[in-house]
């Protein structure tokens, strides 16, 4: 796991919200996203959401590579999933508890300089319960500015 995250270390970033308020500059950190295409960035539907407001509402919103904080990347759209927020219940007539469709993308202004390798559809049919799984990011739950500095990002690594 440690040579995969050294290789693909920089093909990640945090996505930074800004802009100004009662006159006053700011920066605040939000989540991860990850490159997935040459100008594409993929994140969860609850994090693309907000951002999608705040560039409505004349934000500014950057991705600030892993390690690398000269390689910041400007938000020009942030698509959540279409079917985001839609009410889906299992066959007991429950309301999913995790809200379904919670992925969207980021398109950025210029090429990342790696992106993620999606795995096949057979080697994804191939994982199983059991299997050993990474994250590369910057969880911020309950972290006063979610615990990054957004001038020197750090991912964290979970497995």
């Amino acid at each position: 796991m440690a040579a995969a995250v050294r290789q693909y270390e920089d093909a990640g970033g945090v996505v930074v919200l800004s802009g100004s308020q009662d006159g006053k500059p700011f920066s605040t950190p939000v989540a991860t996203a990850w490159a997935v295409g040459e100008k594409v960035f993929v994140s969860n539907a609850h994090v693309v959401q907000p951002v999608a407001e705040g560039l409505g509402k004349g934000l500014q919103a950057f991705i600030v590579l892993n390690k690398n904080p000269d390689k910041r990347f400007r938000v020009v759209a942030a698509v959540p999933h279409p079917n985001y927020g839609k009410e889906l219940v299992n066959m007991d007539g429950k309301s999913a508890a995790v809200p379904p469709y919670d992925i969207g993308i980021f398109r950025v202004e210029d090429r990342a300089p790696r992106t993620l390798r999606v795995a096949s559809a057979s080697k994804l049919r191939r994982v199983d319960s059991g299997y050993r799984v990474a994250y590369l990011g910057f969880p911020m739950e309950n972290m006063v500015l979610g615990g990054v500095d957004v001038h020197r990002p750090v991912a964290n690594m979970q497995s």
